[in-house]
């Protein structure tokens, strides 16, 4: 038998102690509810596992979960059948903080947020790979935040044993995938793939985008630019990132699988390791304004903010304090639409 194709709705009650409470979404191997566990009296994350080749689901996620635990992987409470059927489910400690697709989807978070998250992130995938597995599919949709405010790598699912040639079969989503994995010929995952994964999930943190841009052309010239590497530049689409960050994770992000770090716990280093400004810049929307910035209070230093608006040929950039202090040099004119990153970069560098 196959879990249902429609979610189960709220009060479907499993085994006598999971009552569903939400539907939380569906990743690569099964759909995920929210669930009170009647035994322990707490709220749960419950995944009834798909199907395969027409069996039983596997069990290989829960046992990657149990064995791996801790490090910023999902914690698993128990792994059962749905009474009088053979649908498989586990359940995990629910992510009371929702995924990071969703907290930084359009504007990105704080750089120090983003490096907190991405470190442990690359940790958990790091312990993955010291156990000889590739996760396969790391992108901001799987990885999730607590209520202890870290984020937690989760949907192994699609993970799987490295050969002794250092791959495994493709597999990924578009939007974070390495362009070697998508080679109709001779696609493969790697340690380098999941390296790529990290710093295009890393670039969302910052940005809310993908590097590489949805032209609205269709599914198959996604791929292709995927497949070209037609990245955008992290700077370009936020300024207020550091040279040393975005080479960082630009390095992460290069085509050549052999340019990009060689482990995930690299990656995590260079990134840790890598100046950012005296100021946590993050982005903001302003009602009217082209792009602005803001950075909160710290310490003895008030908090500031940077607008652009105006329109072509000139933009107009304004700096002040959070008490409306203008900030002297953080003003501009006649700024043109090509030029805003570049002048952005030198402010947030500067106050």
């Amino acid at each position: 038998m196959s879990p249902s194709k429609a979610p189960y709705p709220d009060g479907t009650v499993f085994n006598g102690r999971y009552e569903v409470r939400g539907f939380l979404g569906r990743g690569a191997a099964g759909a995920a509810y929210k669930v009170f566990d009647a035994h322990l009296g707490v709220e749960v994350a419950l995944k009834l596992l798909d199907p395969v080749g027409g069996g039983p689901a596997a069990w290989s996620e829960a046992q990657v979960l149990e064995k791996l635990g801790g490090d910023y992987l999902l914690p698993v409470h128990n792994a059962d059948v749905i009474a009088g059927t053979d649908i498989r489910f586990i359940t995990t400690k629910l992510m009371t903080g929702g995924d990071i697709a969703t907290a930084c989807q359009r504007l990105g978070v704080a750089i120090a947020t983003a490096t907190a998250w991405s470190s442990q992130i690359a940790h958990a995938a790091e312990r993955l790979h010291s156990y000889g597995l590739l996760h396969r599919d790391i992108k901001p949709g799987n990885c999730f935040l607590g209520e202890d405010g870290y984020a937690y790598l989760a949907d192994l699912g699609m993970a799987i044993s490295i050969d002794p040639s250092g791959t495994s079969l493709p597999d990924g989503t578009p939007v974070t995938v390495a362009p070697e994995v998508l080679d109709p010929q001779s696609g493969y995952c790697s340690v380098k793939s999941d390296v790529f994964s990290l710093g295009a999930t890393t670039f969302f943190m910052i940005t809310g985008e993908y590097p590489v841009a949805d032209t609205g052309q269709g599914k198959a010239q996604y791929l292709d630019d995927v497949r070209s590497g037609k990245g955008r530049r992290l700077r370009e689409l936020s300024p207020h990132a550091t040279k040393s960050m975005a080479i960082v994770i630009e390095r992460a992000l290069s085509k050549n699988p052999e340019d990009r770090q060689t482990s995930a716990l690299e990656f995590a280093n260079q990134l840790a390791t890598a100046t950012i400004h005296r100021r946590s810049w993050h982005r903001v929307e302003h009602a009217g304004h082209h792009w602005c910035l803001e950075a909160p209070k710290e310490k003895t230093r008030q908090g500031a903010v940077i607008c652009t608006n105006g329109a072509s040929p000139g933009y107009r950039i304004e700096s002040k304090t959070s008490s409306g202090r203008a900030i002297r040099d953080g003003q501009r004119s006649g700024v043109k639409l090509r030029d805003i990153p570049k002048e952005l970069r030198t402010i947030t560098a500067s106050i």
